[in-house]
């Protein structure tokens, strides 16, 4: 065989195996995997009494029903401070505020936009399908959440987690432009908003759902530590929807994620002149893991995209995985030492 063929096919046969290792096994097949969810919608059930509200007493009488259908979720919504926050459940001066609320012209208009846009949730359901198959390849021995659907009055708690279920805030997932946000008090910020997209749905329960189950793993001690978590919590996210925009997942629009792309190695280069691996001023920490509208901290351009933590933490976990195919997620998600991982890893951007 001529020399410079045989050298053509061993470069194809490299670069073949590169691609797959860069996959590092997210291209999954899931057509096997049957998983039964459990949509409920919350939203709903609360607008049908409605019917009931002229009768204060029929209508506790099907409140306590709703309550009794609900159970952990309806007490969470109902007296969380993030959620509605009003009291008690029990009491009938909550009951009696509830029933003043979906007589309020407010809360209608709110439910009739929300029911134009979510209505129909079908969309969303085949994609949290293919997201829990692929949650299933990945932890079969896991169990799945309840995926309560509800409205808050525009609170900014979008996935709530509690005792078998995880909610889905759905006012708050009306589009970047839905004229309401700006009219808030105070109004949202416009770094706020790239997160509040029907696109965003799906990713956003599973980051939460990965929050929950993976939260003991991170000591939150050092930056490294937060890291190292958000990393694996945002690789997490891209494993179960893996078709989804990266920049979209982190929170970033198209333009400061390319940015980020573009300064990767100046952004790791920033970390480790300045000492902030193992750092442990969780004040300096947090400027760069917090939402926000740009990064504030010394030495660092105007305009720069927050989060920058979460961004390099997740391609730095990207990398491992990448030159680890034969970890799995599992192994990784489960992954404790920060400090260890980053002395047995030489990450370069």
């Amino acid at each position: 065989m001529n020399s410079r063929i045989k050298i053509s096919i061993a470069i194809v046969m490299i670069f073949s195996i590169l691609l797959a290792c860069n996959d590092n096994n997210l291209n999954i097949k899931t057509d096997h995997i049957e998983v039964n969810l459990k949509f409920k919608r919350f939203e709903e059930d609360f607008y049908s009494l409605k019917k009931y509200c002229k009768d204060p007493e029929l209508f506790y009488s099907e409140l306590d029903k709703l309550q009794q259908s609900y159970g952990t979720f309806y007490y969470d919504w109902v007296q969380m401070p993030e959620l509605m926050g009003i009291g008690n459940p029990q009491n009938p001066e909550t009951k009696e505020i509830l029933r003043q609320i979906l007589l309020s012209s407010r809360f209608d208009q709110i439910m009739k936009i929300v029911q134009a846009r979510f209505k129909d949730f079908s969309t969303q359901q085949d994609e949290f399908t293919q997201a829990y198959k692929r949650f299933k390849y990945y932890f079969p021995n896991d169990s799945i959440p309840d995926i309560v659907t509800f409205i808050s009055n525009f609170s900014l708690t979008m996935n709530p987690v509690g005792n078998g279920y995880i909610g889905i805030n759905l006012d708050m997932h009306l589009g970047d432009t839905f004229f309401v946000y700006k009219a808030l008090e105070p109004p949202l910020e416009n770094y706020l908003l790239k997160l509040l997209v029907p696109e965003n749905i799906v990713p956003l329960h599973m980051m939460a759902h990965g929050q929950d189950l993976f939260l003991e793993t991170n000591r939150g001690i050092k930056f490294c530590d937060d890291l190292f978590y958000w990393g694996k919590l945002m690789y997490f996210t891209q494993a179960m929807n893996p078709t989804t925009p990266p920049y979209l997942i982190l929170g970033y629009t198209k333009e400061e994620w390319e940015l980020c792309e573009k300064e990767k190695e100046n952004i790791w280069e920033y970390f480790i002149k300045n000492d902030l691996l193992y750092s442990s001023d969780k004040k300096t920490n947090n400027k760069f893991f917090m939402e926000g509208p740009f990064t504030s901290a010394p030495g660092v351009p105007p305009n720069t995209p927050s989060m920058l933590g979460k961004y390099i933490g997740w391609k730095m976990v990207q990398s491992y995985m990448t030159e680890n195919p034969k970890i799995d997620l599992k192994t990784l998600m489960y992954k404790k030492d920060a400090e260890q991982f980053l002395r047995e890893f030489k990450f370069k951007p």
